[in-house]
C-alpha cells in the first residue's frame, strides 16, 4: 500500500483562524487555504473569534478590519495584550486603503487587499507559518 508523505508539504497540519463577517469571504478563504493543506478554523466575528484564538491555539489568524460587535483592530489589541495570544501572528484583510500604517502600530505582520488573490494569500500564509 502506498502512503502519501506530506512531510514536505509547506501547509500541512499548520492551523490557520479566519475570521470575517462576510459567508461567501469566509468560504473562500476555507477552500484555499484546506487545498493547500492547512487545517482551517471560521469565525464570523471578533468575539467568536477570539474564543477560538484563545481555545484552539492557532498558529496564524486572518481578520476582517470591520466586523459587528468588535472590530478587527480590537481584536487584536486584545490578543497582542494577552500573554496567551501575543504570539500568534496577524494578518488583516480588508477592503480599506488606510489600514497599513495603523495594523503595523497594533501588532499586526502584514495586511491583505480584498478581494483577496489565493497565490497571495497562500505565499504569505506559508511564509508566517513555516
Amino acid at each position: 500500500m502506498k502512503t502519501e508523505d506530506t512531510s514536505s508539504t509547506p501547509g500541512q497540519r499548520r492551523k490557520v483562524l479566519a475570521i470575517d463577517d462576510d459567508a461567501f469571504m469566509r468560504g473562500l478563504l476555507k477552500l484555499h487555504l484546506e487545498n493547500a493543506g492547512y487545517e482551517v478554523l471560521l469565525a464570523e466575528d471578533g468575539i467568536q473569534g477570539g474564543y477560538l484564538a484563545m481555545h484552539a491555539a492557532p498558529d496564524l489568524v486572518l481578520i476582517d478590519v470591520q466586523m459587528p460587535h468588535m472590530s478587527g483592530y480590537e481584536l487584536v489589541q486584545a490578543m497582542k495584550a494577552d500573554p496567551a495570544t501575543k504570539h500568534i501572528p496577524v494578518v488583516f484583510l480588508t477592503s480599506d486603503d488606510d489600514v497599513e500604517e495603523r495594523s503595523g502600530k497594533i501588532g499586526a505582520e502584514a495586511c491583505l487587499k480584498k478581494p483577496v488573490k489565493a497565490d497571495r494569500l497562500l505565499a504569505l500564509v506559508g511564509f508566517l507559518t513555516r
